[in-house]
């Protein structure tokens, strides 16, 4: 992984990594929320903090006439995120859901027609980041529109379970959602490719690192 690598170059540190990935979850017995019947979701879960991209989906929002922005949390720029979606006028087309909690979480983002993890490149934190929600996305099944960091690129990559942010243009980043929205509506490989990911992305199978690292004790 590419922190336990840093950490070995820098600090000649031999470390394991262990991903706080989520437990294995058949998400087809999940009810979901019913909001926005005939609208495709884009969804963003975690903290609205600086960094996040929020604001180039946002800007983009008004090319996205049959989407809606669901943002599943709160954070520090909330206000400003508002206000930037009352100036785009674009109020109907963005939903701050504020907090929810843990247990009714899968509730929203098994609504998703495609996740959001679009982060600025703002240090090696977010450079080398592996966010939770790409797992929640995939024990979900939805489709993940992300920023082409490392460890991110290593897992929509090795599993095709989405695609990376081209151009943060509004107009431009509009279109790849569409055209995103579309292939994967018509994707006969959907169910299986995240079945596939589903199946090895998930805390029993990350649990046994920890496990290793103890029985080697």
């Amino acid at each position: 992984a590419s922190i336990s690598d840093y950490y070995k170059e820098t600090y000649g540190i031999e470390m394991h990594v262990v991903r706080n990935v989520p437990y294995k979850k058949d998400f087809s017995k999940v009810e979901s929320q019913k909001f926005f019947t005939g609208k495709k979701i884009l969804l963003y879960q975690g903290a609205v903090n600086v960094g996040r991209g929020l604001e180039y989906v946002i800007d983009a929002m008004p090319f996205l006439d049959d989407f809606v922005l669901m943002i599943v949390g709160t954070g520090d720029i909330i206000n400003d995120l508002e206000q930037r979606v009352h100036r785009l006028k674009v109020d109907d087309r963005v939903v701050f859901v504020g907090k929810v909690p843990f247990e009714r979480l899968d509730q929203y983002t098994v609504m998703a027609t495609i996740g959001l993890s679009i982060l600025d490149n703002q240090g090696l934190s977010y450079y080398y980041s592996l966010p939770n929600r790409i797992f929640d996305f995939v024990q979900a099944g939805v489709p993940i529109l992300a920023s082409d960091f490392p460890e991110i690129h290593r897992v929509i990559e090795s599993y095709k379970i989405g695609e990376f942010a081209k151009d943060l243009s509004p107009e431009k980043l509009a279109n790849q959602i569409k055209d995103m929205a579309d292939k994967w509506e018509n994707n006969p490989n959907k169910k299986q490719l995240f079945a596939v990911a589903a199946d090895e992305l998930n805390w029993e199978n990350e649990s046994k690192i920890i496990r290793g690292i103890f029985e080697k004790l």
